[in-house]
């Protein structure tokens, strides 16, 4: 199943919807909203918005997707610098698997 960026976005904002029902400094959902290296989250945090958001993509595609990566935690180029970012890295990793 391939999934628009609409999709897609909607997947990150669900995640984070569900992340912010227990987080102590709520994230938002705008684009450039900064996530983690400079945003809200912290390596917990950021770890339990991924599982969030890898059961939400499970749910929606029915497709087991590993978002967390060694080359992906690279500070110059992290997927998960701000909402956006995200986005186009599950656009990414949805494409190879």
């Amino acid at each position: 199943m391939t999934l628009d960026d609409e999709s897609l976005l909607g997947l990150v904002h669900a995640a984070i919807d569900e992340y912010n029902e227990s987080a102590t400094v709520p994230l938002g959902k705008a684009e450039d909203t900064p996530l983690y290296g400079g945003g809200a989250l912290d390596s917990l945090g950021l770890v339990q918005l991924i599982i969030v958001l890898e059961q939400h993509v499970l749910d929606r595609t029915d497709r087991a997707l590993a978002l967390a990566a060694d080359k992906a935690f690279s500070p110059a180029r992290s997927p998960f610098r701000d909402v956006a970012s995200l986005v186009a890295y599950l656009r990414q990793r949805l494409q190879e698997e």
